[in-house]
């Protein structure tokens, strides 16, 4: 399968990704949009089980794929995945640090313990800033590459559904973009950001549930009144991903539905 002629200005043919947290919500969905448009795909997620159906569905689309176990928290276990992907693919051309926790829910910055602070900023900064640090090398040799960094509308204005140590990480993620943006730039390498809010996955679900149509009044409301899906977060990712993005770099882009409007 082959994207249609008017895409093909977002054609991924040859190019191989690494995706993090690709087991289930947001990152399967990218996963398999990227493998859609043509990439071979490195589905990386501490569920490796979730990782492998993610795989199963690439392969029947007639795409290459495999499954790493990785905690992103480890720089030991990143430096393998990647390890791992070259091993099969060759080259590294695109990385969407996806992987993210939540951690406690509507905990008070008076309440959060020190292990709880530390486990997500571990997984949702230091994570981020592993496995950038861990693809650098190979896309600085190449001469080229896309980073796509997941962060949150937290990042921006503080979480009301969270805790302090997720706002506070995500807002790290913009901070990590923008360096990274800058220190790579001569080496052909787009680093950006997203800033999702509302978009209903399996992580976020229970949100929806005990907050119903109030999560649309937040912030001075949801303008395209629906949840966004990870499909919506999908189609970004990929033009992010692809040569239509060449000149964009050190951004954040935001997809909230109108939640909020970025000066």
């Amino acid at each position: 399968m082959e994207p249609n002629d008017s895409c093909k200005i977002l054609s991924l043919k040859d190019k191989v990704a690494i995706v993090t947290g690709a087991g289930s919500g947001i990152g399967q969905r990218v996963a398999l949009r990227l493998a859609e448009f043509g990439a071979k795909v490195a589905c990386c997620d501490v569920d490796v089980l979730n990782a492998k159906k993610t795989v199963e569905k690439i392969k029947s689309m007639g795409r290459e794929s495999i499954a790493v176990k990785v905690d992103v928290a480890s720089i030991e276990e990143v430096y393998k995945m990647v390890e791992l992907t070259l091993e099969k693919f060759n080259r590294i051309d695109i990385l969407v640090n996806n992987a993210g926790i939540l951690g406690p829910s509507k905990v008070k910055i008076y309440e959060i313990s020190e292990r709880e602070w530390d486990m997500v900023m571990n997984v949702n900064l230091k994570g981020m800033f592993n496995c950038i640090k861990a693809v650098a090398n190979t896309m600085k040799k190449q001469r080229y590459g896309k980073i796509i960094n997941v962060s949150s509308i937290a990042g921006k204005i503080g979480s009301i559904m969270s805790n302090v140590a997720y706002a506070v990480s995500k807002a790290g993620v913009i901070c990590l973009t923008k360096q990274a943006a800058t220190e790579l730039a001569e080496y052909g390498i787009n680093v950006n950001a997203i800033a999702p809010h509302a978009i209903k996955t399996p992580m976020t679900e229970k949100f929806f549930d005990e907050l119903g149509d109030k999560i649309f009044a937040q912030w001075g409301g949801i303008l395209i009144k629906r949840p966004g899906t990870p499909e919506d977060v999908a189609n970004l990712i990929l033009f992010l991903a692809s040569d239509a993005s060449s000149f964009i770099t050190g951004q954040t882009i935001h997809i909230n539905g109108g939640a909020f409007m970025s000066d």
